[in-house]
C-alpha cells in the first residue's frame, strides 16, 4: 500500500510515486473506455513492507518510508502499554496518507478493536457528533484540530477515555484550555520512520515516556536518537530501496530534545531552530512569547 495525499496536483503525485519501484498507472493514463483490474490481495509476512508512507518533507523532499508489518505490530502493542487501552474504539478522523491516521487502522487490525470512520477531511462538526454519540473512546488530534473542537463551546468530552495529541508542538495555552474543558489529553511524540509513536504520556501531565521496547539517547549536539522495533526498514529513492541509516541501531530523528529521568522533552526540528544572541530559540517559544506580549498589550490598552 502506498500512502500519499490524493489531493496533491497530478505532477507532484507522479513525482512522488516515481520514487517507488514498478509502474504506477493513473486513471488519466488509461485509454478511453478501458477498465483497470486490480490484482488479488497477497498475504504478506510481518517482515515484508506493508505500506510506503510519504513524509511531510520538513527536512527536504518527501521520502517514501517503507514500514513493515512487524513495525506496525510493535507500534500497536507499545501503544497498548502506554495508553492502558487495548480495546478502545477510536475515531479515524486523520487522513490515511499520514502515519497518525494509518496507525489508527493498523492498531485496530492488530488489537482486534473497533474504529468509527469519519470523513477523509477533518470536520469538527462530524467529529463532535461521534464524540457526543458516546461510541468513540479515543481520538488522535493535532493542535489545529484540537483547537477547532474546543471552539465548539457546548461540546462535552466526558465520553472520551483518551485524546492523543501529536504531529507537532502544542502551545501551552491550548493544552491548558483542553485540560480545563475535561479533554483526557495525552501528549505524544512520533514520526513516520517509527510507524507513529515514540514516546507518550501515560498519565496527563506526566511527561513523555518511551513506548515499550523503545530506547532513546540524546547526541552531543542535542539530537534525539531512537532505537525501536517499530523503526521503518528504509525508504524508496528513484525506484531503489535504501535501508534506514542507523548507528549502533539508533536512528537520528532530526529533532532536538533532552532526557530527564527517562522523560523526554522535545524542542523541535534542528532545521527550525532560530539562533539569536548566541542562544537557540524554537519557533514555538517565540510564538508563545509574542502571544503573551499581545495579551499584555491589550490589557494595558484597555485601562
Amino acid at each position: 500500500m502506498c500512502s500519499s495525499d490524493l489531493n496533491l496536483p497530478d505532477p507532484i503525485m507522479r513525482a512522488r510515486l516515481s520514487q517507488l519501484p514498478g509502474k504506477v498507472v493513473f486513471p488519466s493514463d488509461l485509454p478511453s473506455g478501458s477498465q483497470s483490474v486490480a490484482p488479488g490481495p497477497k498475504r504478506k509476512g510481518l517482515d515484508q513492507t506493508w505500506a510506503v508512507v510519504f513524509t511531510s518533507g520538513t527536512s527536504g523532499s518527501p521520502k517514501g518510508v517503507a514500514i513493515s508489518g512487524s513495525a506496525f505490530c510493535a507500534s500497536a502493542h507499545g501503544h497498548v502499554v502506554a495508553s492502558g487501552l487495548a480495546k478502545a474504539t477510536w475515531l479515524l478522523n486523520l487522513p490515511l496518507y499520514h502515519v497518525g491516521g494509518l496507525s489508527v487502522l493498523t492498531r485496530a487490525f492488530f488489537l482486534d478493536s473497533d474504529i468509527c470512520i469519519g470523513s477523509s477531511r477533518f470536520s469538527s462538526e462530524e467529529s463532535a457528533r461521534w464524540i457526543r454519540s458516546g461510541r468513540v473512546e479515543g481520538v488522535s488530534l493535532v493542535s489545529t484540530t484540537l483547537k477547532r473542537l474546543l471552539d465548539l463551546k457546548d461540546l462535552s468530552f466526558s465520553h472520551l477515555k483518551i485524546a492523543l495529541l501529536g504531529g507537532g508542538p502544542c502551545p501551552q495555552s491550548l493544552s491548558r484550555e483542553a485540560l480545563a474543558r475535561g479533554v483526557p489529553l495525552r501528549l505524544t511524540y512520533g514520526m513516520t520512520e517509527t510507524a507513529s509513536q515514540i514516546a507518550t504520556e501515560r498519565k496527563q501531565l506526566s511527561g513523555l515516556e518511551p513506548l515499550e521496547g523503545v530506547e532513546l539517547q540524546i547526541s552531543y549536539a542535542g539530537e534525539i536518537l531512537v532505537k525501536s522495533p517499530s523503526l521503518a526498514s528504509g525508504f524508496f529513492q528513484n525506484g531503489v530501496f535504501v535501508p534506514l541509516s542507523l548507528v549502533d541501531g539508533f536512528f537520528a530523528t532530526g529533532d532536538l530534545g533532552e532526557l530527564h529521568a527517562s522523560r523526554l522533552q522535545v524542542f523541535g526540528r534542528k532545521s527550525e531552530q532560530i539562533i539569536t544572541g548566541g542562544k537557540k530559540v524554537s519557533p514555538l517559544e517565540l510564538d508563545e512569547a509574542l502571544q503573551e506580549d499581545r495579551k499584555s498589550t491589550r490589557l494595558n490598552s484597555s485601562h
